[in-house]
């Protein structure tokens, strides 16, 4: 539901939410993301994400990378950017993916995290080639990460 008339979206949402239906919820979510967004109300977005974020999408690393894309576009606040970092570290523990290890990297790097962004970068690299030459060398001069990540 992409509209800029925020009253209507908010009489609707409360005759919807009179449900009580976990697949309704679920959909209230996502409006209410994508209504943020088309809006550009990043507040009230980053508000909706933190309080649903794990009970509706906990397990979709692909929606985990999009909500953390606008959230690190569109917040300077290092709370968010931390909360957002730790969601994409979830997203990576349930699937690595060359986008999502990168986002991570572009997170950190917005937190002024400069030297794990770097260290991070080249296993990203290494995982998209899907190669894995970096696996084969020697630990010492491994460009990747082990597969156990700590924090």
């Amino acid at each position: 539901m992409k509209t800029n008339d925020i009253a209507s979206y908010k009489k609707q949402r409360a005759i919807a939410k009179t449900i009580n239906s976990p697949m309704i919820d679920s959909l209230l979510f996502q409006y209410d993301l994508d209504h943020y967004e088309f809006n550009s109300n990043w507040n009230e977005y980053k508000k909706v994400a933190a309080t649903h974020i794990k009970k509706y999408v906990w397990n979709s690393p692909k929606e985990i990378k999009s909500i953390v894309l606008n959230v690190m576009r569109n917040s300077t606040d290092a709370v968010s950017l931390n909360q957002s970092l730790s969601w994409i570290k979830h997203s990576n523990e349930l699937e690595e993916s060359y986008d999502g290890i990168l986002l991570e990297a572009r997170v950190q790097r917005k937190l002024n995290n400069i030297p794990i962004a770097i260290t991070i970068t080249p296993y990203a690299k290494c995982r998209r080639s899907r190669s894995h030459w970096c696996l084969r060398r020697p630990p010492s001069e491994r460009p990747c990460r082990p597969r156990a990540r700590q924090g």
